[in-house]
């Protein structure tokens, strides 16, 4: 019977929004009262873990004489021209 379903109240079938007979016969979304909505279990939400991608990458020790040459074309780059040493 309609009025036995979990969606039904005060005559109506909320789930298809129509006005019912409380004693008719239930349709076939019929889901008991006594069972009604099983609640949903909580996960326990953790923070993503670092991608290879996002992880910071080390930069390469540049030996004296490169480390030099980078800092020249730099400020070669930047219109300082060069300075020799």
């Amino acid at each position: 019977m309609h009025r036995e379903c979990a969606h039904f109240s005060n005559g109506f079938c909320n789930l298809y929004k129509i006005q019912v007979d409380p004693n008719g016969p239930a349709c076939e979304s019929f889901v008991p009262k006594n069972e009604g909505i099983q609640p949903i279990p909580q996960q326990q939400l953790k923070a993503p873990e670092l991608s290879p991608s996002s992880r910071p990458i080390p930069q390469p020790s540049l030996s004296i004489g490169s480390r030099r040459r980078a800092r020249r074309r730099a400020r070669r780059r930047r219109g300082k021209g060069w300075i020799s040493r």
